[in-house]
């Protein structure tokens, strides 16, 4: 009887076919363009490509170079999937000479020793502070017990993290890869390019056509990973909110992750554009513009916070309280923070390769973004619809030459005013869409105090959100506690974010018998485009009320 293949032995094959799949799609694509230009240089001219044909072929080049694309993702999963494979073979192998006693104790496949489900038993934090803090006594557990159970999730972090790393980075080179496509495929609706093909450089690769990644080489700027201080993995993929502001806008951006050693990002553009103009007569000059290139920073930035906690908290709580609350807090802090940052970061010092703070969407001139001015003595529903909606996707229109994912972002206190508000006649600009869609100028979708709440149907339906971390203490305008509205191409704003990180520390509070937990991240943040960007501001954003003395 045959033996079954391993499931390695079969990634490897699935992998060497979609390579040969891909080697065959190149001979096939170059012998095509080298008969295709043999037609067109020919010297019998009945032989040259008709406007079908070549319409045809140049279809044929968009499709092999969004090919490429996805073919080099495909292949790129395929080797993060075998070097899973490989370590866990490994694993196994060790466990098999292990228990022949050819081997010491290794890691099997058994379940992480922090879990989401034992999180009441097993305190990450409590444990932390056991092993590295003199003195403090828990009842449900001790020292040595602790030491223990950190030393196996280090052990399990040494397998777990670079396994996690390696497919960031693989996510990470396949996002960029997919957005540089979108960018390009946007490029050939809008315009018939000959020869419009993937950037030849790789964003996160050294010494490529362009710089896109700085690796850190300070000691002090050295990103670690595992032993006892990366916490359970189930506590950075589970964000518990608190009562914060849920963080829109940051989410609604392309979400790409960052490599670990990544101090700078820069994502290449051209400067100034070619040219053409008529030739004045026969054998005079044809104009000529050369064209030059440039790019757009992102710098990572640290985003972090700290508790201090009681020890008596620490030693009298039950539960797992400090994982359970303390830590997610903070998590769910830090969150708010990158996305009031993504929606109004200052920028201060932003070229700083060691600090400094993001640029933000807002102020528009932050990324060049489009002007939308509201001026209104009397704001109300139907002026602030034709004053800002249709100018903000109007300008983008006319200057990123795109409109596909457009949506806008409002403080909840703009949205619930403009959905309630009526027209001259008294009838209500939003009504739901099991109401009809007679005069509405708001399309309500369930009531939500974030996220989508509805659609502009005069706006070829383009979906409304609610974000209040949107500022309310603009002053653009005259007056003050104005707040905006920001419409974009969201997929042209690109968030990268690295994995959360703790430190606990009993040195700076042991004055006061206290424990300081600390979370921490890298983050970054460009526009693509600024043109992709609308910000509305102005007199007419003042803080809109009812006319019966209460305000939203």
């Amino acid at each position: 009887m045959a033996k079954e293949p391993t499931l390695l032995e079969q990634l490897h094959e699935r992998r060497k076919k979609a390579f040969d799949a891909w080697s065959e799609e190149i001979s096939k694509r170059e012998t095509a363009d080298a008969e295709f230009e043999a037609r067109k240089t020919a010297a019998d001219t009945a032989t040259h490509p008709t406007e079908a044909e070549i319409t045809a072929h140049r279809d044929a080049q968009s499709a092999f170079s969004e090919g490429i694309v996805v073919r080099k993702a495909e292949l790129a999963e395929f080797d993060v999937r075998i070097t899973e494979q490989e370590e866990v073979e490994k694993r196994r192998n060790d466990a098999a000479l292990a228990a022949k006693g050819q081997g010491g104790a290794v890691i099997t496949s058994e379940p992480l020793t922090y879990r989401r489900d034992n999180g009441h038993e097993r305190s990450y934090y409590a444990d932390l502070a056991l092993s590295q803090v003199e003195g403090i006594t828990l009842q449900r557990s001790n020292k040595t017990e602790a030491l223990a159970r950190l030393q196996r999730h280090a052990q399990e972090m040494d397998v777990e993290i670079p396994k996690r790393v390696a497919a960031a980075e693989a996510r990470a080179k396949k996002q960029f890869e997919q957005a540089e496509a979108r960018s390009i495929n946007r490029a050939r609706r809008a315009r018939d390019m000959d020869d419009v093909r993937p950037l030849a450089y790789d964003p996160f690769q050294r010494n490529a056509r362009w710089d896109a990644q700085e690796q850190r080489v300070t000691p002090n700027r050295t990103d670690g990973f595992g032993g006892y201080f990366i916490p359970p993995l189930w506590l950075p993929d589970e964000y518990i909110p608190g009562l914060r502001a849920q963080s829109v806008a940051k989410d609604l951006c392309r979400q790409l992750d960052l490599p670990a050693g990544t101090d700078s990002i820069n994502i290449p553009k051209l400067a100034n554009l070619t040219a053409v103009g008529y030739q004045t007569q026969d054998n005079a000059g044809v104009v000529t513009q050369d064209w030059s290139d440039t790019f757009v920073q992102a710098n990572v930035k640290t985003a972090a916070g700290q508790s201090d906690v009681a020890l008596q908290l620490l030693e009298q709580s039950p539960n797992g309280i400090t994982d359970e609350v303390i830590t997610t807090d903070l998590m769910a802090a830090h969150e708010q923070f990158v996305g009031q940052q993504v929606i109004a970061g200052d920028g201060v010092s932003t070229g700083q390769l060691n600090g400094g703070h993001i640029l933000g969407i807002y102020p528009a001139n932050n990324w060049g973004a489009n002007v939308v001015t509201y001026t209104d003595g009397s704001p109300s529903g139907q002026h602030f619809s034709a004053g800002v909606f249709g100018p903000m996707a109007s300008k983008i229109a006319r200057t990123r030459f795109d409109v596909e994912d457009f949506k806008i972002v409002l403080a909840g206190r703009r949205w619930f005013w403009y959905s309630t508000s009526n027209d001259v006649n008294g009838r209500p600009l939003g009504e739901t869409l099991q109401g009809g869609r007679y005069n509405t100028a708001a399309a309500e979708g369930a009531l939500a105090a974030y996220g989508q709440v509805g659609t502009l149907p005069h706006v070829a339906d383009a979906p409304v959100y609610i974000d209040n971390n949107v500022p309310v203490n603009d002053t653009t305008g005259g007056g003050n506690g104005q707040d905006i509205a920001i419409g974009a191409l969201w997929d042209d704003l690109w968030l990268f974010q690295g994995d959360l990180r703790t430190n606990v520390y009993r040195e700076v509070l042991s004055g006061s018998l206290g424990v300081r937990f600390q979370v921490y991240n890298y983050f970054a943040f460009l526009a693509r485009y600024g043109q992709s960007i609308a910000v509305a501001t102005g007199s007419g954003f003042a803080a809109p009320s009812t006319g019966f003395g209460d305000t939203f």
